[in-house]
């Protein structure tokens, strides 16, 4: 099975993460700065997931440490990272 994602998945999706506390301890804010931060950038894409098949190489992507020393974190930033 496929899905796409778009900006106003994503937002729905942060805003589940918020209310079902499964954020991984990351800002709601801050998720939703960077949500903007794409939006602003003109960024309209979709982003598609499919079934892991067991086979395929798979790459996991994260961020860790303190949400405080994200606060000022940019899209800019995370691109760069």
């Amino acid at each position: 099975m496929t899905f796409q994602y778009g900006l106003d998945d994503f937002r729905h999706i942060v805003t589940g993460a918020a209310l079902m506390a499964s954020g991984g301890g990351g800002s709601y804010h801050d998720a939703k700065r960077v949500l903007e931060q794409l939006r602003k950038s003109g960024w309209c894409g979709r982003v598609e997931v499919k079934d892991y098949d067991g086979a395929t190489e798979a790459c996991v992507l994260a961020m860790m440490g303190s949400p405080d020393a994200a606060e000022d974190l940019s899209l800019v930033a995370i691109q760069r990272a």
